[in-house]
């Protein structure tokens, strides 16, 4: 278990099999149902890239899986986030704010997490859902 204030990186594996996506998390609360951590905007993240430079998101869906990846070191940007880790599930939930207003939810549908040592392993399962405030 972990302790409220101790920082753990959220990993996700890449289509490639290496883990390309890395984000510190501060723990706020672990229990044996689940984590709850935060992301302050501006922490520097490792996000997956397409090996040309460009974002996952700057290609056409039916053609996003066809590219080599790549890491890229940036700022975490758009706003503060919360994140749910419930315990034995196949998902997280995100609950994002900006200047202190909640803007909604989201429901990042990935594969069950690994907790090691200092880390939460998985794998994003693409499909998400966002409910607005």
């Amino acid at each position: 278990m972990w302790s409220s204030g101790d920082v753990v990186v959220l990993r996700y594996r890449s289509i490639d099999g290496r883990f390309r996506s890395g984000r510190p998390l501060r723990v706020i609360e672990h229990t044996d149902d689940r984590l709850v951590a935060h992301l302050a905007a501006g922490t520097l993240v490792a996000m997956p890239v397409l090996a040309d430079g460009r974002g996952l998101r700057d290609v056409p869906l039916d053609e996003r899986w066809l590219h080599p990846r790549a890491t890229q070191i940036r700022p975490w940007h758009g706003s503060d986030l919360v994140m749910l880790f419930p315990r034995g599930r196949a998902h997280s939930l995100w609950l994002f704010r900006k200047t202190g207003t909640f803007r909604g939810w989201y429901v990042n549908l990935e594969d069950r997490h690994v907790f090691g040592d200092h880390t939460i392993d998985t794998r994003d399962g693409v499909l998400d859902i966002w409910v607005p405030a």
